[in-house]
């Protein structure tokens, strides 16, 4: 071999790489945004959409002293983290709210 040029890789040595293991990665528990606060949620699904059909079954009985309307809301956030239709009707929602914020915005700065 010349000076300057790179030994080819063995066989043994591709093996030994492929078989460096890199330390398993601590699952990242969900978190909800509410208000400026985060709020951290159970790790597995099946928790989150009890708690989160909790919220909204609370909530459709809005009229009683505790339980409030503002219970239905949180609920579908907190089923949007599993459920694809809700989170698909989130995801639009925010979009809307953010294009008509900065639409705000922008006729503010006009004046």
């Amino acid at each position: 071999m010349a000076e300057g040029e790179i030994a080819p890789i063995s066989k043994f040595q591709k093996t030994l790489e492929s078989m460096k293991m890199e330390p398993p990665k601590s699952p990242r528990r969900p978190k909800i945004h509410i208000a400026g606060r985060h709020f951290h949620l159970p790790a597995t699904a099946w928790i989150r959409m009890l708690i989160g059909g909790l919220f909204v079954v609370g909530g459709l009985f809005g009229f009683l002293p505790i339980l409030g309307f503002w219970m239905v809301p949180i609920g579908l956030v907190i089923l949007s983290i599993d459920i694809a239709p809700i989170r698909r009707l989130r995801r639009r929602f925010s979009v809307w709210h953010g294009r008509r914020k900065r639409a705000a915005f922008a006729r503010r700065q006009l004046f």
